[in-house]
């Protein structure tokens, strides 16, 4: 069950848990199988996409607001 709490709390669809769950070995979560890596590396990529666009948002947010800042 921790297993699977910790999968969660890092961002993991459940099924992609459900795919991988029997591949990841307890204390610590360790892959275990062949091309579990390759998932859990994508699964980061698919959770990177939006952080790289919201840093892109707030980057533009910050320069619209010292623009105001600086008149």
């Amino acid at each position: 069950m921790r297993r699977i709490r910790e999968l969660l709390a890092a961002g993991l669809p459940t099924a992609t848990i459900a795919e991988i769950g029997s591949c990841v070995r307890d204390e610590p979560l360790t892959p275990a199988c062949d091309g579990v890596l390759e998932k859990l590396r994508g699964e980061r990529d698919r959770i990177d996409a939006p952080l790289a666009r919201l840093q892109s948002s707030r980057a533009a947010l910050d320069t619209v607001i010292q623009r105001r800042a600086a008149t």
